[in-house]
């Protein structure tokens, strides 16, 4: 089966990027992430939508507020910028609520979810492999 993922530089035009963040707490500095975010959006000259999912009612507002400061630098003049914050829902749940043909998943190598009963597997394995779906993978933001 053809996976379709993309290690920075030959990825297909996208329509949207999908950023997956597993936790909004790993974010530190805003400006930094924000900007990351900006020159991806840029570069692939699209919209980029960040996507996280909480899991407790005290990381409700702390990450509304970080998610909200996120967009407000990412977005540019040409290209939108914009959050979901799914709440106590699985990832494969939540990526499928906001993914639209087209799009380019973003996502972490090491943000693991479970696949089966007691079987841990990368998230970008299991949309490329189990539901074809573009995935470009984010290392580090420098």
């Amino acid at each position: 089966m053809k996976q379709n993922l993309w290690i920075t530089g030959n990825q297909p035009n996208a329509k949207r990027l999908v950023a997956l963040i597993p936790n909004y707490q790993q974010i530190g500095n805003e400006l930094v992430w924000g900007r990351f975010f900006y020159n991806l959006a840029s570069k692939h000259q699209c919209s980029i939508v960040l996507l996280t999912v909480i899991h407790s009612y005290d990381d409700d507002l702390p990450a509304l507020h970080k998610f909200t400061r996120l967009v407000s630098i990412a977005k540019n003049g040409r290209f939108g910028a914009s959050y979901h914050l799914a709440f106590q829902i699985p990832w494969l749940k939540a990526v499928k609520q906001v993914y639209q043909e087209g799009d380019l998943i973003l996502a972490f190598a090491d943000h693991m979810v479970r696949n089966h009963i007691l079987v841990n597997q990368p998230l970008y394995q299991v949309l490329t492999s189990k539901f074809s779906m573009p995935v470009e993978l984010i290392d580090k933001v420098q």
